[in-house]
């Protein structure tokens, strides 16, 4: 993804994508509108594991829950358990 196609203003705030990579080569890229996860790579493997957008204007017209992240409700229920 280009990262000058994630550059831009939202309600007046500043939006842009970021890029993460390891050292086993696994890339991802994320835009800090809303913490969406829009690319996802594996080496080895053809094309994205997630859906994704061009640009920011094109995510500004995607669905609300388009590789957003669940953070504002994750772990909120009360005396909640979970076994693995």
């Amino acid at each position: 993804l280009a990262a000058q196609a994630f550059a831009g203003m939202v309600d007046g705030r500043p939006v842009g994508l970021y890029g993460l990579r390891n050292r086993h080569g696994v890339q991802a890229a994320v835009c800090n509108w809303g913490a969406r996860l829009l690319q996802w790579r594996l080496p080895g493997r053809e094309g994205d594991l997630v859906l994704g957008v061009q640009s920011l204007e094109a995510l500004r017209c995607a669905p609300a829950s388009l590789g957003a992240f669940i953070a504002p409700y994750a772990g909120r229920i009360a005396q909640a358990r979970f076994a693995l």
